[in-house]
Formats: structure tokens, sequence, C-alpha cells
């Protein structure tokens, strides 16, 4: 289990490179916040917290957002090459259309929201990987969505502290295609082991058990 969302008390604003967002008129801008996590077998289940610029506009984001882009990379250099639909160099990527939505009322500065993508068959492998979150919305919705960060986390998964990162394939924002935000992504991931993790969890268990008679 891979937690950054909870506990909801330690979301907090990042509005300088939290970013996350595919334009698709100008696609260069695109941008998406990606943490690394421990991959165990297919991702079932994303969540991601984001908050708006207009709070006020939450209730009309279903409209306005073609679909949201789910990113798996197996590295940060793999994402900076990822393309701007951040659809390139990946392990495992989707879109989905239709989420659930739930008002987190008031984080950080801000009014924030939750996404839940339900029924996922993601396969990043076994290992460290990174992951990214981002709504497919054009600029003149006149909206931006920003990824909210977490200071006290439930769990990093594997991952380590602090170090989730804005990504820009298309260096827009300056001559770097990636930039350290020295927090954490308020991710939520849920996986199913694969069967050769679950028989080598299974080794591990009887071995342990072995010694333990000895």
């Amino acid at each position: 289990m891979f937690d950054q969302i909870e506990p909801l008390g330690s979301l907090e604003t990042d509005l300088e490179y939290g970013v996350a967002q595919v334009f698709p008129d100008l696609p260069e801008f695109s941008g998406m916040v990606i943490d690394d996590f421990f991959a165990g077998g297919k991702i079932t289940r994303v969540s991601a917290a984001f908050e708006l610029i207009d709070p006020a506009s939450f209730s009309t984001l279903p409209g306005l957002v073609q679909g949201w882009r789910i990113s798996v990379f197996e590295s940060v250099a793999k994402a900076e090459q990822a393309g701007n639909e951040f659809a390139l160099n990946t392990l495992a990527t989707h879109v989905v259309t239709a989420p659930t939505y739930s008002s987190l009322g008031s984080v950080g500065k801000t009014t924030g929201f939750r996404v839940d993508f339900d029924g996922l068959n993601l396969d990043s492998g076994v290992g460290l990987r990174w992951i990214g979150v981002a709504a497919i919305m054009p600029s003149t919705t006149l909206e931006q969505v920003f990824l909210l960060g977490n200071s006290q986390p439930a769990s990093f998964g594997g991952g380590a502290a602090d170090n989730a990162l804005f990504v820009n394939p298309g260096e827009a924002f300056g001559t770097w295609r990636s930039q350290a935000l020295n927090t954490n992504a308020a991710y939520r991931v849920e996986a199913v082991p694969e069967p050769a993790t679950l028989a080598g969890l299974a080794l591990g268990a009887s071995w342990l058990t072995r010694r333990r008679k000895r």
C-alpha cells in the first residue's frame, strides 16, 4: 500500500510547481507530479488529491476535464522523456474518463478535492517505480489543476520521503525537464500482488518458519 493522501490534515498547497495538467492546446506546458513507490503487482486503484485556482469551479470540473492520464515510469529519466501527453516511455499508462470526485473541503490555503480511479489493470512489474496523474484539460477552460503535497503521509510505499518531482517534458518553464518539490505527492496506490510475488512471499514465510523451529 502506498498512501500519501492520509492523513488529510497533512495535505498542503503547492501552487508553484505542482501543476498536474496535460494541455492539448499548449502541449509544451503540460506538467505532471511524480513520486516513487515499490510496485509488487498490478495496480487496481489510484487516488490523488488536487486543488484548483478557483475552488468554486469544482462543481463544473467533471465537465471541463477530457480525461485523466495515469502513468507509471521506471525512472525519472523516463518520465522526462514521456512526451507532452506523458504516454511515452512508460511501464503502464491509461486514460480514465469517468473517475469518482469528492470534495476535501479546506486544505492548507485552498479547497481540495480527491479523484479515485477504480477498475484499473496497470502492470508495472516489480521494483521501485514512479507514478503520476494529470488532468487532460485545455487552457481555454481558464482553470488549472495542481497536485497537493503531504508532509506526513501514512505510507511511503517503499519510496523515499520528500522526493516528489514536477516534470515538464516540453521545457516550457525553463531549461530543465524536472524540478524537485521537496515534499510528498498526494497519491494513493492499491495493487494486487503478482503470482510470482506471492510465491516469493510464501517461500520467505516458509524459510522463517523452518528457522524458528531450529
